[in-house]
């Protein structure tokens, strides 16, 4: 970890916080695998602060606690329930994503009509679609 310095990422910052969590002793060794989720909170942070290793969702309650108000920055929460926890608009937005990638671009470059019309075509896509349809016409 002290190679990464002042280094901000998803998996750093899990890293540290389960050295924090666990001691450092839980970072020895190479090909730490940390699963997290992104919190709501604190809504100042970027995503790369925002992530929370979900191993401390098995932590005793007291701990669990302890280390989740710390890190939301939410020193009176009473709701620990992961779903509460979890930032969903930022997980719909990265849903909306992938299906764009996937889907709806190449639908749209394809000349077919949006199969996800919930999710709008980015703008570059709109002025690339006009572009290539005047230059048919």
């Amino acid at each position: 970890m002290d190679e990464y310095g002042a280094l901000k990422s998803t998996s750093i910052t899990c890293a540290r916080r389960l050295a924090e969590f666990l001691g450092s002793e839980a970072l020895q060794g190479k090909g730490i695998n940390v699963k997290f989720i992104i919190s709501k909170k604190p809504i100042s942070e970027k995503v790369a602060g925002r992530a929370i290793p979900t191993v401390i969702f098995d932590a005793e309650e007291a701990t669990m606690k302890k280390f989740l108000r710390k890190w939301t920055g939410d020193h009176g929460m009473t709701d620990y329930n992961l779903r509460s926890i979890i930032d969903w608009d930022y997980y719909k937005d990265r849903l909306a994503g992938t299906i764009q990638k996937i889907v709806t671009i190449p639908a749209a470059l394809q000349n077919c009509l949006n199969p996800v019309p919930r999710i709008e075509y980015p703008d570059w896509l709109i002025k690339q679609i006009k572009i290539r349809n005047n230059k048919f016409k």
